[in-house]
């Protein structure tokens, strides 16, 4: 019988939980989704399909395995830990944090590679309340979210609320990708979600879902636009849920190159407003988790 996850990596967005998943599953005592992010929990379309279609999104697992399911936009989307709440009483959950301004440049490129994206980086910024505030903004919320998802407060806030008997942790995106203490930083997780096999498994060389742009315009036009949605979805038909993502994923992953460290830059000159929301934002963070961030308030 299927068991539902003990452990939930729930964010942050473009820090790192995709590498994390790919070592992970190096581990042999634990079992995630056959697809990373399942969305089972933050899209309505998949959480009226039932719990027993999000079981069917995990493997057998043996009876000694951890199960568990990393997916990012659970952190960010309101509704999600009552939902979960509802089918899994108190899980383990873990929260990587990343530099706001680094989480939101790299989303940045992400929408603007996916071809969702048309403005400067500054004025996506500005724009982003406006584009939020539209009373459709689901687009919005997905693509163009950088600054919000970043204040993670509120985020964390809700989860505690929801789940006062869970235990969290809290990672730091540099302390896991840096070379001094990323070691310790995966064992630390290792650890926490009670994995018995030895970290040292897992080939942490390999880094996932670096920042990438399109080979192709047009493979990249009909994977993400909403003027193809309708042939997607016609094919899809055809496939199951996972067969179908493993295609539209190894056909994304064929059209991407990445990106050299020069090939774009970071602008400087992020609105005083917004760093400014942002550093009382990292002040917070630190009181609610203990970590220490002042190496983001420069």
């Amino acid at each position: 019988m299927k068991r539902l996850p003990s452990f939930l990596v729930i964010g942050a967005q473009k820090a790192g939980t995709t590498t994390l998943h790919d070592w992970l599953r190096q581990q042999p005592d634990v079992c995630l989704p056959s697809i990373k992010e399942t969305h089972f929990f933050n899209l309505d379309e998949r959480y009226h399909l039932g719990i027993d279609w999000y079981l069917r999104q995990f493997p057998e697992c043996g009876n000694g395995a951890v199960v568990g399911e990393i997916s990012p936009a659970y952190l960010f989307f309101e509704a999600v830990p009552l939902r979960i709440k509802k089918d899994i009483d108190s899980p383990k959950f873990i929260i990587i944090f990343r530099d706001p301004i680094d989480r939101a440049w790299s989303h940045y490129l992400m929408s603007l590679g996916r071809g969702h994206e048309t403005l400067p980086f500054i004025e996506a910024l500005l724009a982003e309340e406006d584009r939020l505030s539209v009373s459709d903004n689901r687009f919005a919320l997905f693509h163009h979210s950088y600054v919000a998802r970043g204040k993670y407060c509120e985020q964390v806030k809700r989860y505690k609320r929801v789940f006062p008997a869970s235990e969290f942790l809290y990672i730091k995106f540099n302390d896991l990708f840096s070379e001094k203490e990323g070691f310790e930083t995966y064992k630390k997780i290792c650890s926490f979600i009670d994995i018995k096999s030895a970290p040292e498994i897992a080939d942490r060389n390999k880094k996932s879902n670096q920042a990438s742009t399109s080979r192709s315009l047009f493979l990249r036009d009909f994977l993400y636009k909403s003027s193809w949605r309708s042939v997607r979805r016609t094919m899809g038909g055809l496939l199951g849920h996972s067969i179908r993502i493993k295609i539209k994923r190894g056909i994304e992953k064929l059209n991407l190159t990445t990106l050299r460290k020069d090939d774009f830059k970071k602008p400087a000159d992020i609105p005083e407003p917004i760093l400014n929301t942002l550093r009382n934002e990292i002040l917070e963070l630190e009181d609610i988790t203990g970590l220490d961030l002042h190496d983001w308030m420069t």
